[in-house]
């Protein structure tokens, strides 16, 4: 397979910090709104929503389990990003929580930064410590092996040879791909959180792994790596635990007969002059993460973390000295982790590092004592042991003595992290740190963000009803739901990246979870998911429709002569998004330039019909596969492209598509229907069993949606509703179903409907919104644990927060699947939908169940009474009549 990449320079129409366009006004006027300018949303008619949109305030999230992430829209920059590959591979429970992944007591500020097709990240770029100039540092060690014998206590994989050679353990192995060196160990983990451990050289590679009793999962303190040199890792923070723990740690070397050398492995902990908070408190809101501490000194503290712009990020901070006479000073000291090669500028008060491809500053506002030093690791720098240069990885510090004339009252200390993409961007990094501690600029960052945030939330579909109707509420309440909805719209808003020239690709994109670090899509827009990324254009349509083209028409340059999109290959609803994208802005012109890299994409998924992941060289590409999840997918989409071609009027591609969708239709029938009465997920051509994936049956949902396919005859809806029915529980979590991303949830509810099922598409509407309230984080997936939704997969995700999106529309009477507003009355619901953008006009929706009616308002429709007032019985759909627009303007399509 090739897998080529194609970009174009297209013009970015949001060039400003974190710019969004929000339709206000016909298209011809648009009002531009971005951090800083602009008015709140508004129509030309000066139409004000009934359902009034939250502040940023009434998002306010706090506790155990609040959220940490925080971005811009057109930012590389997310402040405590979640890494999910992390997370992903390591399953551990103490780390679900974002809080037990971002936060701690030295009060960390981690970021992560998309550059160059990468997503780099950054924990503890920046921390805060108390300089205790009292105590003298002093280590503790649990563990000190430096390779001079080898204990007896270590267990040597019998495929694994150990020669003791200068001091240094080498390890071979024989016969196999990797083998290990294991012991037992138990260890107060809290008192000795760092493991360091020396690989001075390698010609394969080398892991590590701890296990916490033999059937709890492996935790990788360090995946497959080939990297040498001295490493040290947090086992608190890897792993979850604290207090006295019994585990296993094992070194694996990789590769037969390419030796790796070990040569010091020790456990340390340090009683260090640096302080971290007694106690420490976190709160999160869209543009601002505030945080009140207490140290062991008596010092108090009060700040927060905002942007100051797409590129820089802030923290302020007031400290409350200790009252009494004779007290010290107060030192603040600030450090951080860095890798890269560190640079100090003594005249705007800026660390500046360089890394491969960018670099990043870190400036303040107070003078400091003396210059920054360097440290080899986190051990040396509680030590205070320093080193005069250090390249690669390794800590630095600063202390801030605070002024005298301050210490009856608060100080103020500002700091900025600010990055610049580039080999040779020191200098710009530099002056984008330091311009807002030198003009004073960031004391207003909070502010502002506030204030931009304000206009977004305005700016959205403002629901009527955000109750759970028809299944249990499980303590869920309205409130709950709507600070979810609004959420959700920070998200996806948040995911926007700006055009990364340095890969060749100068289009915007919205990413699959700019927070979570997901980077598996196509060559020079990695960050992009060929499902998630699309859907999420959609939605983000009805906020900045220019941006979402943008982004749409960027991903389709990546697929290549043959039909491919490089990366993770999924289920296309490529299609669908051309006609809702086209339909919501009748920009006929943008819907042509893309059909034909539409046409030859769809083609090549006919022909790959499942999952391809991931990289150059995927470990899952099985040709012979055949998945109903991208079957019935791409029957869908097929549909859209027939629709699309209607629209553009291309001489004879409305026909093609009516074959290529019944040649398609029926190998979905002899490929995944085994008898008219029980269909499966999974059929590998040529293989009577499912290769690996164990079970053909697969998931019942996933089977379910092909009930979005109006082909089928009603013996094969039955078969497809028994799938259904096989799962579904509307007393249970998720209805019963094991399946609860967002693309399967869409297809069902919506060929529930179209089967005459409305009831069921309530309750899956009211159960999945129910549950993700419930886990409090937007995920791919979720599990129920314990009476409780544990969060799985890709996360932060967009699949969850259009899940939230799209089940309360649904309930509140509008239908997201189709572009042109279509509504539907779900059994037991009520409410409606104010500050629906069309054409750049605006709908609100109001449904009456009771009186079988819905009634229409604002400049899109017209104010003819039999327009403002239609029929619609419960669990039926309607379209709006093209009649009934304003003005008399033509329905797209």
């Amino acid at each position: 397979m090739t897998r080529t990449k194609r970009a174009r320079r297209y013009r970015y129409l949001s060039p400003a910090a974190a710019m969004l366009v929000v339709l206000s006004a016909p298209v011809t006027a648009r009002a531009v709104v971005s951090p800083g300018t602009g008015p709140a949303s508004q129509s030309s008619t000066g139409e004000s929503a009934s359902a009034e949109p939250p502040t940023v305030q009434a998002l306010r999230d706090t506790g155990p389990d609040q959220r940490r992430w925080m971005s811009l829209p057109g930012s590389r920059v997310v402040v405590n990003p979640y890494n999910f590959n992390l997370l992903g591979a390591n399953r551990t429970p103490g780390m679900e929580k974002p809080t037990a992944y971002s936060n701690g007591p030295q009060l960390p500020m981690n970021v992560g930064y998309y550059v160059g097709d990468r997503a780099e990240e950054i924990p503890q770029a920046a921390s805060l410590y108390m300089r205790d100039g009292e105590r003298t540092p002093r280590l503790r060690s649990a563990l000190d092996d430096d390779f001079s014998t080898l204990s007896g206590e270590w267990d040597v994989s019998p495929q694994l040879s150990t020669e003791l050679i200068d001091g240094q353990a080498k390890l071979t192995v024989h016969d196999t791909i990797a083998a290990s060196i294991s012991r037992s160990l138990e260890i107060n983990v809290d008192q000795t959180p760092f493991l360091q451990i020396t690989v001075p050289r390698t010609e394969g590679k080398w892991s590590l792994q701890v296990r916490d009793g033999a059937q709890s999962p492996l935790i990788f303190l360090q995946r497959d790596t080939d990297q040498t040199g001295a490493f040290t890792f947090d086992l608190p923070r890897a792993t979850g635990w604290h207090g006295t723990k019994s585990f296993w740690l094992s070194f694996v070397a990789i590769y037969q007969e390419r030796p790796t050398y070990l040569d010091h492995l020790r456990i340390v902990g340090v009683d260090s002059p640096m302080q971290t908070a007694a106690s420490f408190e976190t709160e999160w809101l869209p543009g601002e993460l505030p945080f009140h501490a207490t140290y062991p000194n008596g010092v108090a503290l009060s700040g927060s973390d905002a942007f100051h712009d797409r590129d820089t990020v802030v923290r302020s901070i007031d400290l409350q000295p200790s009252s009494g006479e004779g007290n010290p000073v107060p030192v603040v000291t600030v450090a951080g982790k860095f890798a890269g090669k560190p640079s100090w500028d003594r005249k705007s008060r800026t660390l500046t590092v360089t890394s491969a491809g960018y670099s990043y500053a870190v400036s303040f506002s107070l003078p400091l004592s003396g210059e920054p030093r360097l440290y080899r690791s986190a051990v040396d720098f509680l030590l205070q042991n320093p080193s005069q240069e250090v390249d690669g990885e390794g800590f630095w510090s600063v202390d801030i003595p605070l002024p005298v004339a301050r210490r009856s009252g608060p100080a103020e200390l500002g700091m900025s992290i600010a990055f610049a993409p580039g080999d040779n961007a020191g200098a710009l990094a530099r002056e984008r740190a330091s311009r807002p501690v030198l003009d004073g600029t960031w004391r207003g960052a909070v502010s502002e963000q506030t204030r931009f945030w304000d206009r977004l939330l305005a700016g959205v579909p403002q629901p009527h009803d955000f109750a759970v109707h028809g299944v249990p509420a499980s303590g869920v309440t309205p409130d709950e739901v709507r600070r979810e909805y609004y959420t959700a719209w920070v998200h996806i808003a948040s995911n926007v990246l700006p055009p990364m020239p340095e890969t060749g690709f100068h289009y915007p994109q919205i990413a699959n979870g700019k927070a979570s670090l997901w980077n598996f899509g196509a060559p020079g827009a990695k960050p992009s998911a060929q499902w998630e990324s699309v859907l999420e254009m959609q939605f983000f349509a009805y906020v900045d429709p220019d941006l979402a083209w943008q982004a749409y028409k960027g991903l389709l340059s990546l697929v290549s002569h043959d039909g491919e999109m490089g990366g993770e290959s999924l289920p296309s609803r490529k299609a669908q998004t051309a006609d809702v994208l086209y339909r919501l802005t009748g920009d006929q012109a943008s819907l042509r330039s893309v059909y034909p890299a539409l046409k030859r994409h769809l083609l090549w998924e006919r022909d790959n019909p499942r999952w391809i992941c991931c990289g150059e060289d995927p470990a899952v590409d099985f040709p012979n596969e055949r998945d109903s999840d991208f079957v019935v997918s791409l029957l869908v989409d097929m549909r859209y492209a027939r629709e699309i071609a209607g629209i553009l009027k291309i001489p004879g591609e409305v026909e093609f598509w009516n074959q290529q969708r019944t040649q398609l239709f029926e190998n979905y029938l002899r490929w995944l229907w085994p008898s008219t009465s029980d269909p499966v997920q999974y059929h590998f051509v040529g293989e009577e069993r499912c290769n690996y994936r164990g079970d053909c049956r697969g998931n019942d949902l996933d089977v379910a949606i092909g009930l979005n396919v109006e082909l089928l005859d009603s013996e094969h809806a039955a078969g497809l509703t028994n799938r259904f029915d096989a799962s579904y529980d509307p007393t249970d979590d998720f209805a019963g179903f094991t399946e609860t991303r967002y693309p399967e949830f869409s297809l069902a509810s919506y060929g529930l409907l179209a089967h005459g099922m409305p009831e069921r598409t309530a309750v899956l509407a009211n159960a999945y919104l129910r549950d993700i309230v419930r886990a409090h984080m937007f995920a791919e997936s979720y599990v129920p644990h314990e009476g409780t939704i544990r969060p799985t997969g890709v996360r932060p995700s967009s699949f969850a927060a259009m899940t939230v999106i799209d089940a309360v529309w649904m309930k509140n009477g509008y239908r997201a699947d189709l572009g042109w507003p279509h509504f539907v009355a779900l059994p037991g619901e009520t409410g409606g939908l104010d500050g629906i953008r069309i054409l750049g006009r605006r709908l609100n929706e109001n449904i009456a169940p009771a009186a079988a009616e819905l009634r229409l308002s604002g400049s899109l429709i017209s104010p003819v009474e039999s327009c403002q007032r239609l029929r619609l019985p419960v669990g039926e759909t309607i379209a709006l009549p093209q009649p009934c627009i304003a003005g008399r303007q033509q329905l797209p399509g």
